[in-house]
């Protein structure tokens, strides 16, 4: 997965949180912090495999 791809989708959440939290969205605060823990998650492991193979490709 490329790094790009990853930045989309952390501005595509971004904006959504945006809109969600500026229409007044509040009773989905849980579910949007929880989705948002999770994507950083993933953009963590995600990250140190891309590290992991970028380093050693034949490991």
């Amino acid at each position: 997965m490329k790094f790009w791809l990853i930045k989309a989708v952390l501005l595509i959440f971004s904006v959504g949180v945006v809109l969600c939290l500026g229409f007044g969205f509040y009773h989905q605060d849980l579910l949007i912090t929880a989705v948002g823990i999770l994507l950083i998650f993933c953009i963590i492991l995600l990250a140190l495999e891309y590290k992991k193979m970028d380093s050693n490709p034949f490991d």
